[in-house]
């Protein structure tokens, strides 16, 4: 695996890894009650090799002490934006983003963490290379750091022109790894201001269809599994990953990708109809899969949606009933 750091860099970018001019990389955090794991995202920024960066912390009305925290930190390279709650994570982002000065924009969770050479191998490639976009590989690991898995052992390194790879899933694009640059950021509209789309996938989405993106093989982030993270919060992700493709569509990406974008909506709309036979919702589950049948979703795959689903329905209902009314009766007998 190459070591990118040691490739030599032109002269403006070894000024500018001094840290003495003006922040070249604005890094966004946007927070909301997470004070000690925010603690250890700060920590990762602050331990950096590359020191030409601002550190913008929103918080999204925080109750647990995280804006007195901050007000604390004597670093002049953090700042603070503070909101009420919004739990729209977007719109935090993109305030970050709005009150920023560097050239280049970084985004990291405040349950996440990087890796110290993360921004230096970034901006050494994106120079080399010439790209507005990069991204990396990561760990997914769990509350204790120990790792769940490798993105490399998931997903095969991709870089150039990887919109149809996004589309299908195929490439490991993980938020807290990328680097922006901040005017195809700001030409593409920044995060959607809708907050039932998958903001970090829609946003690489819009991206990839303006630009190719470099990549960096090296593990430069650790994206951190645990009872809190936002989207295990969500009702229905398949839902709103289909919004999202939805969303892309109304785009007009050309006829390639709107054929491998509706596919993928069908694909969705019937693994959505699963979990709303579960939850006996079965209207809106048959409607889901007469969408997806339109949008020609494989018919193996949508027959299969349409068992697991009214197995769903039936273990969860009807046959979990018989085994609450069986050991009502057994409690009964032996009363």
């Amino acid at each position: 695996m190459p070591n990118l750091v040691k490739e030599t860099a032109d002269s403006d970018l070894q000024l500018n890894l001094t840290g003495t001019d003006r922040p070249l990389i604005s890094v966004i955090i946007p927070t909301y009650n997470r004070l000690p794991l925010l603690k250890e995202a700060i920590t990762s920024v602050q331990e950096q090799t590359y020191t030409n960066w601002e550190l913008i912390i929103v918080d999204d009305g925080s109750t647990d002490g995280t804006v007195e925290f901050i007000q604390q930190i004597t670093d002049p390279k953090i700042h603070l934006i503070a909101f009420s709650h919004t739990g729209h994570i977007g719109q935090l982002i993109n305030e970050g983003v709005n009150n920023s000065i560097g050239e280049w924009l970084a985004f990291l969770d405040s349950d996440d963490l990087w890796l110290p050479q993360k921004l230096e191998l970034q901006i050494h490639l994106l120079k080399k290379e010439k790209k507005k976009w990069c991204y990396g590989s990561f760990e997914y690991i769990d509350e204790n750091k120990k790792i769940i898995y490798k993105s490399t052992e998931k997903f095969p390194p991709l870089s150039g022109r990887i919109l149809e790879e996004i589309i299908k899933g195929q490439a490991g694009i993980a938020i807290c790894s990328l680097i922006v640059g901040k005017k195809i950021f700001e030409m593409v509209g920044g995060f959607s201001s809708n907050p039932e789309v998958r903001n970090d996938y829609e946003l690489a989405l819009r991206i990839a269809l303006k630009e190719e993106i470099a990549f960096v093989p090296d593990i430069i982030l650790k994206v951190r599994d645990h009872a809190g993270r936002v989207y295990k919060s969500r009702t229905y992700p398949y839902e709103r990953s289909a919004l999202t493709y939805k969303a892309f569509l109304n785009l007009n990406p050309g006829k390639r990708f709107e054929k491998l974008t509706k596919r993928k909506i069908a694909f969705l709309l019937s693994e959505a109809a699963v979990h709303r036979f579960a939850n006996r919702q079965y209207r809106k589950a048959m409607q889901q899969l007469g969408q997806s049948l339109w949008l020609r979703d494989k018919p193996r795959h949508w027959l299969s949606a349409l068992k697991r689903g009214i197995y769903a329905s039936y273990r969860k209902n009807f046959q979990h009933s018989a085994k609450k009314r069986k050991a009502a009766d057994v409690a009964a007998y032996n009363s």
